[in-house]
């Protein structure tokens, strides 16, 4: 049993290294993200369950300790924390849109960090790497594809720069880190013909393959040209170099066949494509090619460094427990909705809320304040610090080895440059777990013969297992509940919009994962079939008032579920505003009082949002109050001196004074 265990459970290793690259599903409204979370956790729930039914049923345990374990323990206990502390706990925890860091997807990150650093042995580090040069191969030829013409038949895949990871710089930084991993792979320690033997064969069909890889991974690099990713590369590309050196220098006394440079060549020659390599992304740090407008790609907008500095200063000096703990996991869009600045709003994406800074560690200062911070810097330091002192030792490396340092060094240096991401987080926690894996040495003990300790781990393992089955059949139930909302929207958004049908869709969606934006949108859709009950000629006046009153309701209590979940976010307070200015509309008592009190708490939490002292001007309009509506519609133009409703607004308010 053991062995069949082992089997399985290496193979899963594999197939989820080689699948995540280029997964995604088309029947949820997030096709990538969401997707590949759903992927991740089946993956390592699963995986999880056999390793602990493994050491249960041999009565052995074998577990990597070391320093780096220690500092992932650290920040996920941290994390862990800082969501307890926070004012949005379920926002923190799931998230509501697929933020790639809540505390549940850096639950799955320290996953795989310890499945990879204690299920995978030294030799099977490679295999680990190639599998995933093969997905990101993959990827990379079907972006370049997509590149000229869409080859996937649903609407969201039509863009020229669609791809499985998501923007298409975040695909390029992902792409940037196989790149690195497959150059280090056949620069470091190249096989001898005397090594080699028989396997001729094999040996050119992994040539051939090297190639195409090198060539896809490349071309996908230089059809983006994104400059933090020639960083990367020249910081990955310089440790690739100095361990070839270390590599050499160490073997010089050595024989040809042990070094592994065959008699009379050149030493240095394994050196030349990664200096090369060197050499070329240092100009294409600087040398911006046209190649991502030839091609149509979009383009992506980012906060800048001040901006995002600017969010983190001022979230941290709002008391001591943001200072310490932040704002918590995933709650940066409520925090760039408080603190951001009016700037953005003079341009065509004012109305767009950023999930994440402009960097990971900015980002991330923010909501997992300082403590939080120190504990990333840690895991990076002890990291960086390991990683270098293997380099430097002199030691005999694999290539594999040495790959895993390069390849966790660059997205880790990454989060300096770049933003968060789904795929690039599980990269890095993937890499630096592969590098545990290759310098740590397991501790193997049998619990059999002490009945305190068998107890024990037991216990633990009984917890673990029930905690996997829980999340497995929670993140079940969350996708049932996608594709249950998305064919919901589909209904509702057809042609000839089917609402009853849609409602029912969007409501089985939220009792299934009682998220704010479907409770939301549910609100949403009933202020549209009370639209569809007051023109139905066919309803006599008492089941219009019947019918009414129940969608009503059914609005209202949407919207309060919504606010109730996830009070934090302003587009809550919104909609249940909304809902109260339009039964205002019809002349429902007090519906103009509750409005302008779910408004005012909008503004509360996104001062900085034009449109919603302009919706505040329309309720004290529609009510009479014209002072109160001009002085709103000042505050709009305040923001937003360009915004159209308001200025057509005010004109009609000043048109109708005159009159």
């Amino acid at each position: 049993m053991e062995r069949v265990l082992d089997k399985i459970i290496k193979y899963g290793l594999y197939l989820l290294v080689f699948l995540f690259p280029f997964w995604f599903l088309p029947w949820t409204i997030s096709p990538v993200a969401f997707n590949k979370q759903i992927l991740l956790a089946v993956f390592v729930f699963l995986l999880l369950i056999l390793w602990l039914v493994k050491i249960i049923s041999s009565g052995k345990l074998s577990f990597v300790w070391n320093k780096l374990n220690t500092a992932v323990i650290l920040l996920l206990l941290v994390l862990g924390i800082s969501t307890i502390f926070s004012s949005a706990r379920i926002q923190s925890f799931w998230g509501m849109a697929d933020e790639p860091d809540t505390f549940f997807n850096f639950i799955l990150y320290g996953l795989v960090f310890f499945l990879f650093a204690n299920l995978i042995s030294a030799n099977q580090l490679k295999s680990v790497l190639i599998s995933f040069l093969a997905g990101s191969g993959i990827l990379s030829l079907l972006f370049l594809i997509q590149c000229f013409k869409p080859i996937f038949p649903w609407g969201f895949a039509q863009s020229s720069g669609f791809n499985s990871i998501g923007s298409i710089q975040s695909l390029a930084v992902f792409l940037g880190g196989a790149f690195l991993i497959l150059m280090s792979l056949i620069s470091i320690n190249q096989p001898s013909s005397a090594q080699i033997g028989g396997k001729i064969i094999l040996r050119r069909l992994m040539f051939i393959f090297t190639i195409i890889l090198g060539i896809l991974l490349f071309v996908s690099l230089l059809a983006v040209n994104y400059w933090a990713v020639w960083l990367g590369i020249v910081f990955g590309a310089a440790i690739i170099v100095f361990s070839k050196l270390k590599n050499i220098s160490a073997n010089q006394p050595l024989s040809a066949e042990i070094s592994g440079v065959a008699p009379g060549s050149n030493p240095l020659k394994p050196l030349f494509l990664p200096l090369f390599i060197f050499a070329l992304a240092l100009v294409f740090i600087f040398l911006k090619l046209p190649v991502g407008s030839i091609l149509a790609l979009p383009s992506e907008i980012n906060l800048t460094y001040p901006a995002t500095f600017d969010i983190a200063k001022k979230t941290l000096e709002e008391g001591p427990k943001n200072l310490v703990l932040g704002s918590g996991p995933a709650t940066f869009s409520y925090q760039y909705s408080l603190h951001r600045g009016t700037g953005l709003n003079l341009t065509d994406f004012w109305q767009i809320r950023f999930n994440q800074g402009a960097a990971v560690l900015p980002t991330f200062l923010t909501t997992f304040g300082i403590l939080g911070i120190l504990m990333i810097f840690l895991m990076m330091a002890v990291f960086f610090y390991s990683g270098f002192r293997t380099v430097i030792s002199g030691n005999q490396l694999s290539s594999a080895a040495i790959s895993s340092i390069v390849g966790g060094f660059y997205f880790l240096i990454l989060w300096f440059f770049y933003s968060a991401n789904f795929s690039l987080m599980f990269a890095g926690f993937l890499m630096i777990g592969l590098f545990t894996a290759s310098i740590g040495s397991p501790k193997e003990f049998s619990f059999t013969q002490s009945p305190q300790k068998a107890f024990f781990i037991m216990l633990v393992g009984v917890f673990l297992i029930a905690g996997s089955i829980f999340g497995l059949y929670t993140v079940s139930k969350k996708y049932a509940g996608a594709i249950s909302y998305s064919q919901g929207l589909n209904l509702i958004n057809a042609k000839e919009p089917k609402l009853d049908e849609g409602i029912i869709a969007v409501n089985k969606a939220a009792t299934l994962d009682p998220k704010d934006s479907y409770f939301r949108n549910l609100s949403q859709v009933f202020l549209f079939k009370i639209n569809e009950v007051l023109n139905d000629q066919k309803l006599s006046q008492e089941q219009k008032q019947t019918e009414f009153q129940k969608q009503v309701s059914n609005a209202e209590l949407s919207a309060i579920a919504a606010v109730k979940i996830n009070p934090r976010n302003s587009q809550n307070w919104l909609q249940l505003g909304n809902v109260y200015e339009n039964l205002a509309l019809v002349k429902v008592s007090g519906a103009e009082k509750l409005a302008i009190l779910n408004y005012q708490k909008a503004a509360e939490l996104d001062p900085q949002n034009p449109q919603i002292p302009f919706n505040l001007a329309r309720v004290y309009f529609v009510s009479g109050n014209k002072d109160e509506a001009k002085a709103e519609l000042e505050k709009s133009l305040e923001l937003k001196s360009n915004f159209q409703p308001a200025i057509d607004l005010l004109s009609q308010i000043e048109t109708k004074s005159e009159k």
